[in-house]
């Protein structure tokens, strides 16, 4: 008898180990945001419904982590990325789908999260360094990656009888080492389009990836079973569904350590950044969208930022020195005083914006009455120090 229950304690000891590998998945989908809450939650919706095909395909527990309204920020995000508990042989998944656009010096995306901007690399460097262990690291940004629908849809059924389990397992976890990946919407300077209503909402790049691989396990394609092979095939099909609009773009590193994408070559967390503005131009009453607005061109230099980068930002003034109210709540300060800004960041120690634009509704301005002259000052904020480290002259400009 007690060898019998020997032999079942070192059963249900190996059923534990077989059945170890978790597969955590952090989603970050803004949900809420007016006018994009039909594709944005049907994303939410069928990346969970994908992740969970794949970890159930897998046979792995599902540690699925989701996030949308007050909690799409990067707090959240770094909290998530600090409190993974990977272990060998885990899968490890991030997905964005929000704004994104791209600053000067990096080919990848910039996630427009609630609390600031933040690079999708910043986010995959991250990743790589809590998941050493994972077998596969897949860092998702479906998002524009821009300095700044009527097609045929696809169907977003992923049915778990159709799924070839031996496919998942080949595809996710069949190659000799470990993986990581890092993917994007659209190569830099493309828009990332999304189908905002109609049977299948979403993005395009995301349906495009979700409906390669699930034709890959199905045996509805002869795609092989391979990253690259994966996401070259999604490149053809969301140039397809964008009309060619819309070139993903992804990188795939094997065995990888902990510092790709970095290009920062010496140590700068002793050395106080700066910055310095070269010249402030302004053009006016330029039709945007239908909006009569005022175009402010930065050039400037930054030195020593670090990732977590800076915000320009266009002060109006009434006499010099002296804030212009606002009366909306809309392009403001905290003290109410008429502003417009953008966020910015760099890669490397010393950085040159030739041209960073800041756009202002001018039924945002808000003149006084009986004034005609106005000022606008340009200044440099750097979220590291906390502080404006560098500003411009006032240029001034009139208005009737």
């Amino acid at each position: 008898m007690r060898n019998i229950l020997f032999v079942f304690i070192l059963c249900i000891s190996f059923a534990d180990i077989v059945s170890a590998q978790t597969m955590h998945s952090i989603i970050f989908a803004n949900m809420e945001e007016q006018g994009r809450e039909v594709d944005r939650t049907a994303e939410m919706r069928n990346m969970t419904e994908f992740c969970n095909m794949v970890a159930s395909s897998l046979g792995y527990s599902h540690d699925l982590r989701r996030h949308s309204g007050r909690e799409f920020t990067s707090v959240m995000l770094e909290r998530e990325i600090a409190s993974l508990n990977v272990n060998d042989d885990d899968i490890v998944l991030f997905y964005y789908d929000g704004h994104g656009c791209n600053w000067d010096d990096d080919d990848w995306p910039h996630m427009a999260l609630l609390d600031k901007q933040y690079w999708a690399t910043t986010a995959y460097n991250k990743l790589k360094a809590v998941s050493k262990r994972a077998k596969l690291l897949l860092c998702i940004a479906s998002c524009c990656n821009m300095d700044s629908e009527g097609q045929r849809r696809a169907s977003n059924n992923y049915a778990l009888s159709t799924i070839d389990r031996d496919k998942v397992r080949k595809l996710f976890t069949g190659f000799r080492g470990r993986r990581s990946i890092i993917t994007s919407a659209s190569i830099r300077g493309q828009y990332s389009w999304s189908w905002t209503g109609g049977i299948t909402p979403g993005s395009q790049y995301t349906i495009s990836l979700r409906k390669v691989i699930k034709d890959a396990v199905s045996g509805a394609s002869n795609t092989e079973l391979t990253w690259e092979s994966i996401l070259k095939a999604t490149e053809k099909q969301t140039l397809a569904y964008s009309e060619g609009k819309q070139l993903p773009q992804f990188k795939i590193e094997e065995n990888a350590g902990t510092s790709a994408i970095t290009r920062t070559t010496v140590s700068t967390k002793q050395i106080a950044s700066s910055a310095d503005i070269e010249n402030v131009w302004v053009e006016h009453n330029m039709m945007l969208n239908g909006v009569k607005c005022m175009v402010i061109h930065v050039r400037f230099k930054t030195h020593y930022m670090n990732e977590q980068g800076g915000r320009l930002v266009a002060f109006f003034d009434s006499p010099k020195g002296v804030g212009l109210r606002d009366t909306n709540g809309r392009y403001r300060t905290v003290d109410g005083n008429v502003c417009v800004g953008s966020d910015f960041g760099s890669h490397y120690e010393h950085s040159l914006f030739e041209d960073l634009k800041l756009v202002m509704p001018n039924s945002e301005i808000h003149p006084k009455q009986g004034t005609k002259t106005y000022y606008i000052r340009a200044f440099v904020y750097d979220f590291k120090q906390g502080k404006y480290i560098a500003n411009s002259d006032f240029i001034s400009f009139n208005m009737q």
